[in-house]
């Protein structure tokens, strides 16, 4: 089975380190020094059920690879955002915020795929069917997803109250 990643990769003071595992094993260890996205696939026939996929970001120190304005504003970065995986046919990208970020002092960061800090990024892939997997993930995102109401919207962006007619298109 193929799986691949999309990373959008910040370099400042030089590229981050990536470690990409999969069934225990080391599938990808590079820093990489080019800003932008990247994409890293793998083709692997021990796709065994339940699994883990871990990517770590390292090679940042914090005190150097982050560039801070006058105000302690970041305003450039060493760091990894996590775009999409996929394996096979399945592409995770919203619900990549589902999981765990934990960097190396222990925090964890949820609803989180940008990787500022050195750490691990952990997809649990807790079934033996995959599609079982992604059914329940998706019934999660449904299930949990804040509906949008429009006339929020409004308020927060334009000032707009909530008024009486709609728009029709």
């Amino acid at each position: 089975m193929q799986i691949g990643l999309k990373l959008h990769i910040r370099n400042y003071n030089g590229g981050p380190g990536i470690r990409v595992f999969w069934n225990k094993g080391k599938m990808y260890d590079r820093v990489i020094d080019s800003k932008g996205l990247h994409t890293i696939n793998f083709e692997t026939e021990d796709f065994v059920l339940p699994n883990t996929l871990v990517v770590e970001m390292y090679n940042k120190n914090m005190r150097h690879d982050t560039k801070l304005d006058e105000k302690k504003n970041i305003v450039d970065d060493k760091a990894c955002y996590i775009s999409e995986v996929s394996f096979g046919d399945i592409r995770l990208t919203n619900e990549l915020f589902l999981f765990e970020f934990r960097k190396n002092s222990g925090e964890v960061i949820t609803n989180n795929v940008y990787m500022g800090f050195n750490g691990r990024f952990t997809i649990d892939l807790a079934t033996d069917n995959i599609h079982a997997w992604y059914n329940g993930l998706q019934k999660h995102l449904i299930t949990n997803t804040e509906q949008f109401d429009y006339d929020k919207f409004k308020t927060e962006i334009f000032g707009i109250k909530k008024t009486n007619y709609s728009i029709k298109y």
